[in-house]
């Protein structure tokens, strides 16, 4: 957000922004104009792109170091090119990451919380990463090579990975000084 669009939200007595934030990073000055947003009574909640992990052929750090996080499709490629890359919901590791990074940046901005953008799988012929095939064969019994994308107990167990993460984010940001909102 940048100080003409403060102005005009000012003006036209809007009371919240939601400014896209880029890969965890902080843009330039966000943080005072965050300040100045606060100073006339206008909550501003950093909308982020959380399965957005790149863009293209280009990754954050973090993606960039751990190829073995990638999510995956049905039929077995990485979901790490394109319009649509993302790491896999399935790792501790990855979720730990995007909660940490986020808490971090929520704490330096002194925002009034994050609008979790774009929190899913990238179709139903995603979210096949080894680690959520297995633990999904351990607890069902069942193939998910062998099943529809769309079977329910199937789409469950992936949107519970998120679910995780969602409840994993907002204990983190409970530690903070603060109340802070997940939108």
């Amino acid at each position: 957000i940048n100080p003409a669009t403060i102005g005009q939200a000012i003006e036209s007595g809007v009371d919240m922004l939601f400014p896209s934030i880029h890969w965890y990073g902080e843009p330039e000055g966000l943080r005072t104009n965050i300040e100045r947003a606060h100073s006339h009574g206008i909550e501003v909640y950093p909308s982020l792109a959380v399965a957005y992990d790149g863009h293209g052929e280009s990754h954050h750090e973090f993606a960039r170091n751990h190829p073995q996080f990638w999510e995956k499709r049905q039929d077995g490629s990485s979901v790490n090119r394109g319009a649509a890359v993302n790491l896999s919901w399935g790792f501790a590791e990855v979720r730990d990451y995007k909660v940490r990074k986020i808490t971090e940046l929520v704490r330096r901005l002194g925002c009034d919380g994050i609008f979790l953008d774009y929190a899913w799988y990238f179709g139903n012929d995603s979210g096949y990463a080894d680690v959520i095939v297995t633990e999904f064969r351990q607890a069902h019994g069942r193939d998910p090579f062998a099943i529809h994308v769309d079977d329910p107990q199937w789409l469950r167990f992936r949107a519970d990975y998120l679910t995780q993460f969602v409840g994993d984010l907002r204990a983190s940001l409970n530690d903070l000084d603060r109340n802070v909102k997940i939108l």
